[in-house]
C-alpha cells in the first residue's frame, strides 16, 4: 500500500516509540494526569482553607468564618458545598447543601471529591474539621476508564507525532544536505518549537535559526543566517570551548552542555545545549544541529536554595559558637562557687569576716552565672549572631576585687600569687557593660593562671583621658610573636603541645576580643618565651562623677566597707501597706508572705487569677499585687489584662520562672508594671516594692546566726549510728533552718512533696502530658523558693519533655526527681542532735 512507504513506516515506528515513552512516563508518574493534578490542587485548597479557618477560630469569629467559606464556595466552580464540624461531630456551619452532598460513611481519609482537614484552636489543640465537597473528577462508565488511562493524551500524542514525523521526514529526506537553502515551510515548522534551534555548517556559520533563538539574541532570524557562531555572545566554558565546536571537530553527539548568554536585557541566561552532527547526501558530516533548553529559572532556584542552605548553616554555626562560648564562660564562676562552698561546708574558714567574704564571692559568682544563662536562653541574640551591651553604672573597685576573689582559689591551688594594683587613681563609679568587662578580666586572668607554673599574676588598672586600661601580667611560659598574632582566634592556642599539657578549647581570648571590640575598645598581647605575657585592654569609659577618684588605699577601704555592708542581713524596712500575693504554689506564697510580714506588711493571698480579681474587688486597701503568670483556672496574663480593662491602676509585679527575653515583653504587653524572675531574690523584691510602698527609717535586725562548722557537726553526730550509702549524695535546703518560720515553710513543702510526686507518676502512667507540664512548672519555681534548688533542673526538664509529649524523657526526669527526694535530708532543730532525717 501507498501509506506503507518507508517514510510512513519510520514515522509509525517513531510514533510508537513516543507512545511507549509516554506510557512509561505515566506508569512512573512522570506525567501527571488531569485527575491527579486536580486532586492535588483541591488538597492544597483544602489545606489553605483549614489554615485560614484555624486563624479565624483562634479569635472565635464565627460570622467571619461563615463569610469566608461562602466566598470560597462561590468562587470555585468545582466546589459544591462546605461545612465545619466541631470535636463532637456536630455540623456547626453549612455552606450550600452540604448535609445532602456529604457522605458520612467516608470518614477515614479524604478522596478527590470529598476532603476534610482538622482546624486548631489557640491552644494548638484540634477544635474541629472543615469539610469540602467537590464535583467528581472521573466520569462514569467506559469514558471514565479511558480518561483514567490517559487515552486522550496517548491518542493525541500518537496522532500528532505521526503527522509531525511524517512531515519532517518528508522534508529531511528531500533535503538531506543542510548546506543548501532551507525552504520556508521547514523554517516555519521549526519556529513553532519552544526551544531555541540553529543549524551550523562545518565552518560554524549559521544556516538556520528559529524564532525562539532569535528573540533571545535580539535579531531577526534572517539576520542570523550566514553569521559565524563565534560572533554570538555565548560564554565559553573554562577550557574556552563551546559544545557545537566539539561536536563538529570530534564528529560526535554532545548532550546537555551548559552554556551562558547575555540576552537583550543584559541578563545572563543559562541553557542546556544538545548538538547533533548532520550527515550530507554523500554520507559525510556537513554540519551540526544545536537545540537550546532555557534552564535559567532552574539555575536561579538552585542558587537561591544554595544561599538558603548557606544561611541556615551560618545560623547553625552562630548558635554552636554562642553555646560553646557560654559553656566556657560558665566554668569559671562555677569553680568559685564550688570551691568556696566546699570550704564553708568543711568549716575551713578562719573567722566570721572571712566567711562573709566567701559568701559574697559565691553570691557574686551566682549572679554572674544567672546573667550568662539568660544570654544562652535569649535566642534572639543567637539568631543575630551578636550580643547586645547593657550599659549601666557600676563600682569599678568592687569589680576588681570580686574578679580577683573569684579566681583566687585557683591561684592558691597552683601555689602562685594573684593580686591587683591601681596605678594613680581610678573612678569610683562608671558606666559600661560591667558583666562583659568582668568576663574579659576573668578570661584573661584565668588564662594567665593556667599558663603560669611559678611566680604570680597581677592585674594592673589605670585611668587616663576617659580611657580605662588594664594590664594582666604573668610570669608564665610566654609566646612567640607569631603565636601572639593568632592567640585571639577561636579554638586557637599556641600549639598542640600547649593543648595537651594545659587543656582548654582556646575560646576565652576569642570571646574577650569580641567583647572588647563591642565596647569600642582594643586588646593586644605582648610576650616573650620563658619570661611571661602581658595582655593590654583599653576601653573608653563614661565616668559618673569625675571628682570621685580613688587610689589604691581608697579602693581597698571602699571594698572593705561595701563587703561588710553587703555581708550584713540588715536592710531598710518597707513602709506598711497591703500586698496581694497571687501564686498557685502554696510554698511560693508562704515564703514571699514571710518576707513581707517581716517588714510589717499586711499580706493577702490568692491561688489563681480569678481569686485575685475577686480579692481586688473586695479589698480596696490593696497597694501592690505580686502576680504569678502561669496558674490554673486563670493565668496571670489574663488576670492582668482583665484588671487593666476594668480600669485598675494597681501596680502589678509579674513573677515567672521563664527567663526568655520575650517573656518580659509579654508581661509588659499584658499590663504588668514590673517583672521578677523566679527564684525570687529577696533584695530585688524589697527594692522593687520600695518603689511603690516607700521605705521607713527603720532597719530589719540581723537574723544571722553562726552555723556550726563541719568539725562541730561531726562532733555532735552519734558515732554508733549506722550509715547507708545512697546512689546520690545526701543534700538539704539552703534556707536558714534556725529560723522557725522558714523551717515551717520547708517542712510543709517536704510533707506535701511525696503526694505531688505520686500524682506526677500517675499522670505519667495515664500519659497526661498537660498535667505533667503543669506540675513540672510548679516544682521548677517552688523548689528554688524553699531552697531545694537541686529539684529545679529535673523539674524544668519534666516541663519541657511533657510539652513535647516525650514519655521516655518525662520518665527519666521523674526518676531523677524521685532519686533526689530519696536522699533529701531535713536538718533537725538545735534542741535535738545534728542528725539529718531523710525523706523517703
Amino acid at each position: 500500500m501507498k501509506w506503507l512507504s518507508p517514510r510512513n513506516r519510520i514515522a509509525m515506528g517513531l510514533t510508537g516509540a513516543v507512545v511507549a515513552v509516554i506510557c512509561m512516563a505515566r506508569a512512573f508518574g512522570l506525567i501527571p494526569d488531569r485527575t491527579t493534578v486536580e486532586t492535588q490542587s483541591r488538597a492544597e485548597l483544602t489545606e489553605t482553607i483549614a489554615l485560614s479557618c484555624s486563624g479565624i477560630m483562634i479569635n472565635g469569629d464565627l460570622p467571619t468564618l461563615t463569610s469566608y467559606l461562602d466566598g470560597v464556595v462561590a468562587r470555585n466552580d468545582g466546589l459544591l458545598s462546605s461545612g465545619v464540624r466541631d470535636g463532637g461531630d456536630r455540623l456547626m456551619l453549612e455552606i450550600g447543601e452540604h448535609q445532602e452532598h456529604w457522605d458520612l460513611k467516608q470518614r477515614e481519609k479524604s478522596s478527590d471529591s470529598q476532603m476534610f482537614v482538622p482546624i486548631f484552636s489557640r491552644a494548638n489543640e484540634k477544635w474541629g474539621t472543615v469539610e469540602l465537597r467537590f464535583k467528581p473528577l472521573r466520569k462514569p462508565g467506559i469514558q471514565g476508564i479511558l480518561d483514567s488511562l490517559g487515552f486522550g493524551l496517548i491518542f493525541f500524542a500518537g496522532s500528532s507525532s505521526f503527522l509531525v514525523f511524517n512531515f519532517i521526514l518528508k522534508l529531511v529526506l528531500k533535503h538531506l544536505d543542510p548546506s543548501r537553502a532551507v525552504p520556508r515551510r521547514v523554517r516555519d515548522a521549526l519556529d513553532n518549537l519552544a526551544e531555541g534551534l540553529m543549524i551550523l555548517d562545518n565552518r560554524s556559520n549559521i544556516l538556520l535559526a528559529n524564532n525562539s533563538l532569535s528573540i533571545v539574541l535580539g535579531k531577526e532570524p534572517d539576520e542570523l543566517i550566514g553569521i559565524n557562531s563565534r560572533k554570538l555572545d555565548f560564554l565559553a566554558d573554562e577550557n574556552g570551548n563551546l559544545p557545537w565546536f566539539t561536536a563538529l571537530s570530534e564528529k560526535r553527539l554532545v548532550s546537555n552542555a551548559r552554556v551562558r548568554l547575555a540576552d537583550t536585557d543584559k541578563k545572563e541566561r543559562t541553557f542546556l545545549a544538545n548538538c547533533s552532527p548532520l550527515l550530507g547526501h554523500n554520507g559525510g558530516y556537513c554540519g551540526v544541529m544545536v537545540t537550546f533548553d532555557d534552564v535559567t529559572q532552574l539555575e536561579e532556584s538552585r542558587t537561591q536554595l544554595r544561599e538558603a542552605r548557606d544561611a541556615a548553616d551560618a545560623a547553625s554555626q552562630a548558635k554552636s559558637d554562642f553555646l560553646a562560648n557560654m559553656s566556657h564562660e560558665i566554668r569559671t564562676p562555677m569553680n568559685a562557687i564550688l570551691g568556696f562552698t566546699d570550704v564553708l561546708r568543711r568549716g575551713m574558714e578562719d573567722n566570721p569576716d572571712q566567711r562573709i567574704e566567701y559568701l559574697n564571692t559565691i553570691h557574686s559568682s551566682g549572679n554572674h552565672l544567672i546573667e550568662l544563662i539568660n544570654d544562652i536562653l535569649d535566642l534572639s541574640k543567637v539568631e543575630a549572631g551578636k550580643l547586645e551591651l547593657e550599659i549601666r553604672e557600676f563600682s569599678l573597685p568592687m569589680l576588681l576585687h570580686e574578679t580577683i576573689h573569684v579566681l583566687s582559689a585557683r591561684a592558691k591551688e597552683k601555689g602562685i600569687s594573684l593580686n591587683y594594683e591601681v596605678v594613680g587613681s581610678i573612678p569610683q563609679n562608671a558606666e559600661s557593660d560591667s558583666m562583659r568587662l568582668r568576663q574579659v578580666l576573668i578570661n584573661l586572668i584565668g588564662n594567665a593562671i593556667k599558663f603560669t607554673e611559678k611566680g604570680g599574676v597581677k592585674l594592673r588598672c589605670g585611668f587616663d583621658n576617659d580611657t580605662l586600661e588594664f594590664h594582666v601580667i604573668d610570669s608564665g611560659i610566654g609566646m612567640t610573636d607569631e603565636q601572639c598574632s593568632k592567640i585571639f582566634e577561636a579554638f586557637s592556642q599556641a600549639d598542640t603541645s600547649v593543648t595537651r599539657k594545659f587543656g582548654g578549647t582556646g575560646l576565652g581570648l576569642s570571646i574577650s576580643k569580641k567583647f572588647v571590640e563591642a565596647m569600642d575598645g582594643e586588646i593586644r598581647a605582648e610576650s616573650k618565651i620563658g619570661v611571661g605575657s602581658n595582655f593590654i585592654v583599653r576601653i573608653p569609659l563614661v565616668v559618673s562623677n569625675p571628682t570621685q577618684l580613688l587610689d589604691q588605699t581608697g579602693c581597698l577601704n571602699l571594698v572593705k566597707a561595701q563587703s561588710k555592708s553587703s555581708g550584713s542581713s540588715k536592710m531598710r524596712k518597707l513602709n506598711t501597706g497591703t500586698v496581694l500575693v497571687v501564686d498557685d504554689g502554696e510554698t511560693n506564697r508562704s515564703i514571699v508572705s514571710l518576707v513581707l510580714r517581716k517588714h510589717g506588711i499586711r499580706v493577702l493571698e490568692a491561688a489563681n487569677g480569678q481569686e485575685a480579681i475577686q480579692r481586688i474587688e473586695s479589698e480596696p486597701t490593696i497597694d501592690v499585687v505580686l502576680m504569678d503568670m502561669q496558674m490554673p483556672v486563670m493565668d496571670g496574663y489574663t488576670a492582668t489584662q482583665l484588671l487593666r480593662q476594668g480600669g485598675s491602676s494597681l501596680p502589678i509585679i509579674a513573677l515567672t520562672g521563664n527567663a526568655m527575653q520575650g517573656d518580659r515583653q509579654k508581661c509588659h504587653d499584658a499590663g504588668c508594671t514590673a517583672f521578677l524572675q523566679k527564684p525570687i531574690q529577696i533584695d530585688e523584691l524589697v527594692k522593687l516594692l520600695g518603689v511603690h510602698l516607700g521605705f521607713s527609717e527603720e532597719y530589719l535586725g540581723s537574723s544571722n546566726k553562726r552555723l556550726p562548722s563541719q568539725k562541730e557537726k561531726k562532733a555532735a553526730e552519734p558515732s554508733a549510728k549506722p550509715q547507708t550509702v545512697p546512689k546520690l549524695d545526701a543534700w538539704t535546703t539552703t534556707l536558714p533552718m534556725d529560723d522557725e518560720e522558714f523551717r515551717k515553710i520547708v517542712e510543709k513543702f517536704v510533707e506535701d512533696l511525696p503526694a505531688r510526686v505520686d500524682q506526677m507518676t500517675q499522670m505519667l502512667h495515664e500519659q497526661d502530658f498537660e498535667g505533667l507540664k503543669s506540675q513540672g512548672h510548679w516544682l521548677k519555681g517552688a523548689a528554688g523558693t524553699v531552697g531545694l534548688g537541686k529539684l529545679t533542673a529535673p523539674a524544668k526538664q519534666l516541663e519541657k519533655s511533657a510539652s513535647e509529649n516525650d514519655m521516655e524523657a518525662c520518665g527519666s526526669a521523674l526518676k531523677l526527681i524521685l532519686g533526689l527526694i530519696s536522699v533529701f535530708a531535713m536538718p533537725t532543730t538545735e534542741s535535738k542532735s545534728a542528725e539529718a532525717v531523710c525523706l523517703v
